[in-house]
């Protein structure tokens, strides 16, 4: 689930990064269905959704998850861009534990943060529209027992509510990710 009311959204012509989901210089453009399903949050209400969850997520700014909230259950790499790595990619997100019309946040961290709502199924479909490598993005909902942390590097991550043991946190800087392979779900019937 997510909250949001009209009034916190902005038209898609508004958002930071429209240009990624309509310039068809880019190659394949979300169909309209989809992006009629993205609902991009203004300023105020972006900035509240980030505070609620992208910091209680991550340590350090983007790059380490908080040990003592989350746990890494699962990590995929987003490395190459043929459209075998993305199909890999998004079977992945799809093997996730998430329900498909699951209402979710996408947060890109930036100042000010950019937020949009939408469901699970749309951000899998347009996920790489929504992140380049190096840019980075979780994707939660209101409950935060689990989000998918996405970059700053080439690699996504499905995190669940939890703190990591200390004992197997080998040294101050460890992030948690590390901690898991890079391998693919259990697949769930959805």
């Amino acid at each position: 689930m997510v909250t949001y009311s009209e009034s916190d959204l902005i038209p898609r012509a508004e958002f930071p990064f429209a240009w990624r989901l309509t310039d068809p210089s880019r190659g394949d453009i979300p169909s309209a269905e989809a992006l009629a399903r993205l609902h991009p949050l203004n300023d105020q209400r972006s900035r509240e959704v980030w505070e609620y969850g992208s910091v209680k997520l991550r340590r350090w700014g983007p790059h380490a998850l908080r040990t003592e909230n989350y746990h890494a259950v699962s990590v995929c790499s987003l490395e190459g861009c043929d459209e075998a790595d993305e199909e890999r990619a998004y079977q992945w997100l799809r093997g996730l534990p998430v329900p498909l019309a699951e209402q979710v946040y996408v947060t890109c961290w930036r100042e000010p943060p950019v937020v949009l709502a939408t469901d699970w199924s749309t951000f899998t479909e347009t996920w790489t529209d929504l992140w380049y490598p190096f840019d980075v993005v979780d994707v939660f909902d209101d409950s935060l027992e689990w989000a998918v942390l996405l970059g700053p590097e080439e690699f996504a991550v499905l995190a669940k509510r939890g703190a990591v043991p200390p004992e197997l946190l080998e040294d101050a800087w460890a992030t948690g990710i590390d901690l898991v392979r890079c391998e693919p779900p259990a697949q769930t019937d959805q």
